[in-house]
């Protein structure tokens, strides 16, 4: 069994506030001037990338998509079903199209880091989220900017800030050019990682079916990014079990919100809607009736948004105090 350490990354949050894409561009520009890494097109047909694939010089591509939509968009469930069957490291990966017949690519090696709002991964079809594509991809969901700030430079010396961009660029570099296969060392890390295994397996952390495939490949991300916190450090490519520590620790400080991640997918329309209307009432804390069916009007008919009201309250999400000319608030716990 082969693993390879390239990632699939998926961050998911709400339009703006989080700021994905400011994440995602230190990333993109970092690369950018590292030899060797080729980026992929912004935009690109699922044949666009494997004839990129093709071209490359190992096999290797890296992909930064700003709207994760606009990446699928092109050629829908075929690009879903692409990455899917690329992801597993197959020694030879063969695609046939019309015009050309089958097109092969030596050892494919794709890089993702995108980016994408609640509502399209609700989209999702059910089948993608719970098995398939969605189970190779490791999802960050953020719904809050973790500092408010306009200008940074108040943060941090910009001369420091400098010598770390140009330290992170020169190990960057160094790291591209490293080649060979990892090893486990001599102390039972192996066996160690087995015993992990064997007790976790089963034992799924999350109640909810959507996120069972993710949790059955997740000892394989987990080895991904034990490759990629060694030669962080050092060029000796034998993973500790220490190493498997820091990336299991990594992993799953991920999976602490992938439940809201997958949460609005399925049959109901109206999740994402149930959730804004929540997080009105928390932010305003307390608004009346009136004013909450106002500002959600355009999202269902009114009586199907008093049913949603009606539901929420039910659920002990929010609650509700006084006459018909109420507040509802927020209810915590």
């Amino acid at each position: 069994w082969e693993v390879y350490p390239y990632l699939f990354i998926i961050i998911v949050g709400p339009p703006g506030k989080p700021r994905k894409t400011t994440s995602q561009t230190f990333a993109s520009k970092l690369l950018r001037v590292i030899p060797g890494i080729k980026l992929a097109d912004t935009s690109l047909t699922q044949q666009d990338l494997h004839e990129d694939l093709i071209k490359s010089d190992d096999g290797s591509i890296t992909i930064f998509s700003k709207e994760f939509a606009n990446l699928i968009a092109p050629s829908g469930q075929i690009m879903y079903e692409y990455l899917t069957g690329i992801f597993d490291g197959e020694v030879e990966f063969s695609y046939g199209t019309l015009g050309r017949g089958k097109r092969k690519v030596e050892k494919p090696c794709i890089n993702l880091l995108g980016c994408t709002v609640p509502s399209f991964v609700a989209e999702m079809p059910l089948a993608i989220i719970e098995g398939g594509f969605a189970s190779r991809v490791i999802f960050i969901h953020v719904s809050e900017v973790r500092k408010r700030q306009f200008f940074y430079d108040s943060l941090i010396d910009m001369e420091t800030l400098s010598t770390l961009e140009a330290q992170l660029k020169a190990d960057l570099t160094h790291i591209a050019t490293l080649k060979g296969e990892f090893k486990f060392d001599s102390n039972g890390t192996k066996d160690k990682i087995e015993e992990w295994y064997r007790a976790t397996a089963d034992n799924f952390p999350l109640s909810d079916p959507r996120t069972h495939g993710y949790f059955e490949r997740k000892p394989a991300h987990v080895l991904k990014v034990s490759m990629l916190v060694r030669i962080a450090y050092t060029d000796d490519l034998t993973i500790t079990f220490s190493d498997f520590e820091r990336a299991l620790k990594i992993v799953e400080e991920t999976e602490k919100d992938l439940s809201k991640v997958f949460h609005a997918v399925g049959k109901n329309p109206y999740v994402s809607t149930m959730d804004q209307i929540v997080q009105f009432v928390v932010t305003k804390k307390g608004v009346p009736r009136k004013e909450l069916l106002s500002r959600f009007y355009p999202h269902a008919p009114p009586q199907q948004l008093s049913e949603l009201i009606g539901a929420l309250i039910a659920m002990g999400r929010i609650k509700v105090e006084g006459s018909e000319e109420t507040t509802i608030i927020y209810k915590p716990g």
